[in-house]
Order: structure tokens, then sequence, then C-alpha cells
């Protein structure tokens, strides 16, 4: 599956894939297509925190994330709720000790 392979994702997001999947779990009512789509979103989210400005924007116009964490099967519900808490975390934490 493309969601796992490093180089796949590498040059999906240089090829600006992102738009395109989210474009497609807007647009079609397939589950499976829609977990496809999210899967390689999460494996760019986790690989590229460029790409986090871009899917911040994209759940801000759309909120397709949201959408797929309510209503997306169990995987999709999963890796949407999971690129929501990477891209909505405070990027300057403190840590104490």
């Amino acid at each position: 599956m493309l969601s796992s392979n490093q180089k796949a994702v590498e040059e999906m997001c240089d090829l600006g894939a992102v738009s395109c999947l989210f474009s497609v779990i807007r647009e079609t009512t397939c589950a499976r297509n829609k977990e496809n789509c999210i899967a390689i979103l999460y494996a760019i989210c986790f690989s590229d925190r460029t790409k986090w400005k871009e899917m911040r924007e994209e759940e801000s116009r759309y909120e397709t994330l949201s959408q797929l964490a309510e209503n997306g099967n169990s995987r999709a519900k999963r890796k949407a709720s999971g690129i929501l808490d990477r891209i909505n975390r405070p990027f300057n934490r403190t840590h104490t000790a």
C-alpha cells in the first residue's frame, strides 16, 4: 500500500497530493476510498511537518477531517483523529522536570 512506502509518501508530498487526497475524501461516497486517502494523509502528516499548515487550512475550510473522524469507518476515524491531534498541537510546549 502507498501509505507504508516512505519513498511514495515523499513523492506524493513533492507532487502536491495533499489537496488531491482531501478532494477525493470530500467527493467520494466510497468508504474504502476515504479510508485509503486518509491512511496516506496520516503517513504524510507524520513524515512531513511542512504539510500541517495545508491540512489545518483544509480542516478550517471544509472540516474534512472532523467529518471523517465522526462518520468514517473505524480505521478512517482513528487516522483522521490522529491527524487532528497532531496538527492542532501547540507548537511550543514548555517541559518541566
